[in-house]
């Protein structure tokens, strides 16, 4: 500017501030501008200069006076407006974005918004476009630099920008929506609007009236719709129910009178609030949804469906208590390892981020009060664990201080110093000798338990550190941090052994996977949105999806595979193969901020950023037991008296067998042929044990009986040419019948073969081969003895053979239906597992279409159908009181169903194996029963039916039940009604 000079020195100390710092020229530009306002007899000073402070500082602190100027109302919406004139960097820096001036006007009070617009404009910090054609004024950020100087602003996008991400997601959706008429077909459903459902109740991003008008038209249309569906899945299996409904009006109306019209009424009632629970627990809203399904069964004998339905969510995912309603956000929690306490870590008296008073507290999970330890912090609790015995609690604030408690006195043993930035993570090694402590300033710290003495200090990260963890073993350290990077230490000297390098955004939590493969598997997620798998410091998969959005933090459910990891709206189940298996929505509680994983991997411990710390169910209930093989397993098998488990691998070469009181192997055979199968004698005194190797090319093939208590052989069963695929001892134990199938690369030329042989088991001797000569995929004896079934997939015809001589009596090659029944059309004879019904003249079988027939073997007529799973069923079982069938197929994940067995309806599916189900059997007693499956897992499962009292008492001592609000009452017509006005 004409007249006005630089002081001696100061064009040398701007140059030195500019030179080499990326955008110069804006930062230039603002500075100079506000220097020559500040000008002193025409004259730009370098003392104005340094009172500015900078180049670097002239931006930052001009932005910070203008919203330290504003009134509360202001700042609120100048952060709003602010977040939106961002466009987030996905591995790269943030910009400037440019937005309608509408778009900010609709985020609240339009004058409060006007003159916040108007005071950064004044300031020259935003830049209006008055004139931008169709689609209105804009506004944006007047310099990139801003993003970059302006600590406020930084700080709100670090805080939000998950939500930030959402937001523009649901922004561009509003505004399709808005461009196509408000077309009802652009409305979100499923769970995306299950997600900003929730999200919508615990964010801090002010949504504009549009963006909130399209998510509540969301809300009404997919409520009209889950109404509808409803209807139309009640039609689809009860035309026979709605004929019966209006028959029994029409009799009520012409006969009976108003006492059956009132009870119908009421039943209609109750289907309507289980359907409505059904589908608020499929959007999410598992709360609501168990409140909906107690409301259906209080009526005097509810309906069966509605019983059916407050089971499974009774047992479905939830909260089983509130430990506290509200208070400060809750920013660490913590199980003991016998999963009776808990800590939690946050501020008892908080002023704005600031804590006047630190808060740590112990809680006794019956339900007792809560423990205070105190004294020691003076900020945040950060960071808090138990020690695995139980006898010491370490915790971390956001000063940089660690202390370890006495858990009995709640008096500290040890302040552990050192840290320069807030605590992030505190955790004890596995043998409970070292603690970890890890740090915003970078660092991490591994200290002596018993001497409080810090053994390493770990400073190779250059950004704070966010997340950490130990291996099983105790011998390995990782550490994410800020920045992406992941490091991992050996224990003993403190060294780094790798760097893995993937993630774009902070790490935000770190698992490893299991403790036999302690030292090479560990998990990752990160604010970029995914979860990463690494093996031996190569990234080996990543999991990302749509539903997954920057997570916070995830772990490894123990003696499971799957991964639960939680955002800042919901917690997920995320299986390996990238898919979803269940959800937890919190709008009730507010924004999630800590996680913790109980021991039995049943329960979470949630602290959440309203104050509330709630305790929820996470297994289903059903889950008796969990065993796990080496390998795939192919076979499984009960001992008579319910003690003793047989598996039988798929690769490995291994038979075990596991006692079932103590969970503990009995002895194990190794060293067989690849694929291992058997069962037990019905004395239970003898086993078969069969191996083969038809998937490698040798065809080796060996059966044999062996000692049930020790895996001694007693005879080598000569005769088979092909692989073992079924068997069948007869009802005294005399008899062994063996089935074989011809498949893989040992059998190329004979693929689709079979055998089916009687053995005597007393001496092992060959007794007869029966008139087959197609794989025998599946077996089953009739109760007299006299008559065996024998399936043979699509290779041949179902066969039905006389066991006294091994002549076929009848095939089964297509089915004929009852007359007037339609159930078996379309349903082929060839199958997979077979079993005998409780009487003489009928058979259950999975069909290769999935569909489960009931034979008689007499007439050749399908009596009936079992709808239920869409891949073959590879194992039936019947209870032994024939009230039950349990059925499970060859899908990934693999579906076991448990059937009523008289009227064919579906009670209940077992969610747990994430491969095809090969095998399902009942305990001797019929209250549990087993699948097994190709990955490996053999579970154990509760059958015992609750009766409804039985059901109402579990969920009074097991579900967290909160009344209903007035405005769930009104929408559900459920009395009594709030009065007028009330909320």
């Amino acid at each position: 500017r004409v007249g006005v000079m630089p002081e001696e020195g100061l064009a040398a100390v701007i140059s030195a501030d500019v030179s080499q710092q990326p955008g110069a020229l804006p930062l230039l530009q603002y500075a100079l501008t506000e220097l020559f306002e500040r000008r002193e007899a025409g004259q730009l000073t370098l003392r104005a200069y340094q009172e500015m402070k900078g180049v670097h500082g002239a931006l930052a602190r001009r932005a910070e006076e203008v919203y330290t100027q504003l009134g509360q109302g202001g700042q609120q919406a100048a952060k709003q407006t602010f977040l939106r004139l961002v466009t987030l960097g996905e591995g790269v820096e943030d910009t400037r974005r440019r937005v309608p001036l509408a778009e900010l006007q609709g985020l609240g009070d339009a004058d409060t918004v006007q003159g916040v617009l108007d005071a950064f404009d004044r300031a020259r910090l935003l830049t209006f476009d008055r004139d931008s054609g169709a689609s209105g004024p804009t506004v944006e950020l007047a310099h990139e630099a801003i993003l970059r100087e302006w600590s406020g602003l930084r700080e709100w996008l670090d805080e939000s920008r998950t939500d930030v991400r959402l937001e523009r997601l649901l922004n561009a959706s509003t505004a399709d929506w808005l461009a196509a008429g408000r077309e009802a077909s652009y409305l979100l459903h499923g769970g995306r609007l299950a997600m900003y459902r929730a999200w919508k109740y615990s964010t801090s991003i002010a949504l504009t009236s549009d963006e909130a008008a399209y998510v509540d038209a969301s809300i009404r249309h997919e409520q009209r719709q889950a109404v509808l569906r409803r209807r139309l899945r009640r039609l689809a299996f009860g035309v026979a129910v709605t004929v019966a409904v209006v028959m029994s009006a029409l009799a009520v109306l012409a006969r009976i009178g108003q006492v059956q019209a009132e009870r119908q009424a009421a039943v209609n009632r109750s289907l309507v609030l289980a359907s409505a629970a059904e589908d608020t627990n499929a959007a999410g809203q598992v709360d609501l949804a168990l409140l909906l399904a107690l409301e259906a069964v209080r009526i005097p004998e509810p309906p069966y469906e509605a019983v059916v339905t407050l089971r499974n969510l009774a047992f479905d995912m939830g909260a089983r208590a509130a430990l506290r309603p509200q208070g400060n956000e809750i920013r660490a929690v913590a199980f003991s390892a016998d999963g009776a306490r808990a800590l939690s870590g946050g501020c008892a008296r908080a002023l704005g981020s600031a804590c006047l008073e630190s808060e740590l507290l112990e809680w006794r999970l019956d339900g007792s009060a809560e423990t205070r330890y105190a004294g020691e912090h003076s900020g945040w609790v950060t960071g808090v664990a138990f020690s695995p015995d139980g006898r010491l609690v370490l915790s971390g604030d956001a000063n940089g201080l660690a202390v370890l408690w006495d858990a009995a006195t709640q008096r500290p043993r040890y302040r552990l110093e050192g840290h320069r930035g807030a605590i992030s993570q505190a955790l004890f090694s596995p043998d409970g000798l070292k603690a970890l402590t890890a740090a915003a300033d970078g660092s991490l710290t591994v200290w002596d338990v018993r001497t409080g003495q810090a053994l390493h200090r770990l400073e190779w990260h250059n950004a704070p550190v966010t997340a950490c963890a130990f291996s099983p073993d105790g011998q390995i350290i990782a550490s994410g941090a800020q920045d992406g990077l992941i490091l991992v230490w050996d224990v003993n000297t403190g060294g780094v052994i790798n760097r893995l390098r993937g993630h774009a955004a902070a790490i935000t939590g770190l698992a490893f996977r299991s403790p036999g493969n302690a030292q090479r598997t560990l998990l990752s997620s990160s604010l970029d949105g995914s979860i990463r798998e690494w093996d031996t410091g190569q990234e080996v998969q990543l999991h990302q999806g749509a539903l997954i959005l920057s997570p916070l933090g995830l772990a490894v459910l123990p003696g499971q595979s799957d991964i639960l990891f939680y955002t800042r709206f919901w917690v997920g189940l995320y299986d390996p193969d990238r898919t979803v298996m269940k959800r937890l929505a919190y709008s009730p509680w507010g924004a999630v901020s800590a996680v913790a994983v109980s021991p039995d991997g049943r329960r979470l411990l949630i602290g959440h950023s309203g104050g509330a710390l709630t305790l929820e169910n996470l297994a289903v209930t059903d889950l008796v037991q969990h065993y796990q093989a080496d390998a795939p397993v192919i076979w499984t098998d009960l001992s008579p008296d319910g003690r003793f488990l047989l598996a039988g691998s798929m690769s490995g070469g291994a038979a075990i067998v596991w006692d079932l009181a103590t969970g503990g192997e009995v002895w194990r055979l190794n060293g067989l042929e690849n694929i291992v199968t058997g069962g037990f004698s019905p004395d239970g005194k003898q086993m078969l044990i069969a191996s083969s190797d038809w998937l490698a090319g040798t065809a080796n093939v060996d059966y044999a009986l062996v000692d049930a208590a020790t895996g001694r052989t007693l005879h080598t069963l000569v005769g088979h040419e092909y692989a073992y695929r079924s068997h069948v001892f007869d009802h005294d134990g005399g008899t062994l019948y063996t089935g074989s199938f011809a498949w893989g690369a040992g059998f190329a030329d004979k693929e689709g073969q079979g055998e089916l042989i009687a053995w005597d088991v007393a001496t092992g001797a060959l007794v007869r081969r029966f008139d087959v000569s197609a794989a025998v995929p599946g077996m089953a004896l009739s109760p007299d003895g006299s008559l065996l079934m024998a399936t043979a997939m699509t290779f041949g015809p179902m066969k039905l053979l006389d066991t006294a001589t091994g002549k076929v009596i009848r095939e089964f090659s297509d089915l004929r239906n009852m007359p007037g029944d339609e159930a078996a059309a379309g349903v082929p004879a060839g199958g997979y597992a077979v079993i005998w019904g409780p009487d003489e003249r009928t058979v259950i079988y999975g069909s290769v279409s999935g569909d489960l027939v009931q034979l008689d073997v007499e007439s050749g007529e399908a009596l009936r159908v079992f709808h239920g799973h869409d891949k073959p069923a590879f194992g039936l079982a019947l209870s032994p009181d024939g009230r039950y069938l349990l059925s499970g197929d060859a899908g990934s994940p693999g579906q076991v169903i448990l059937w009523d067995y008289a009227s064919g309806q579906e009670l209940r599916r077992f969610l747990g194996h994430s491969a095809p189900v090969v095998r399902v059997l009942f305990s001797p007693d019929g209250r549990s029963a087993f699948s097994a499956g190709y990955d490996g897992v053999i579970l154990q499962w509760r059958i015992d039916e609750l009766t409804l009292d039985e059901l109402l008492t579990w969920v009074n001592a097991n579900r967290y039940v909160r009344p209903l609000t007035c405005e769930e009452r009104r929408y559900y017509n459920i009395p009594p009604l709030c009065t007028p006005g009330a909320r």
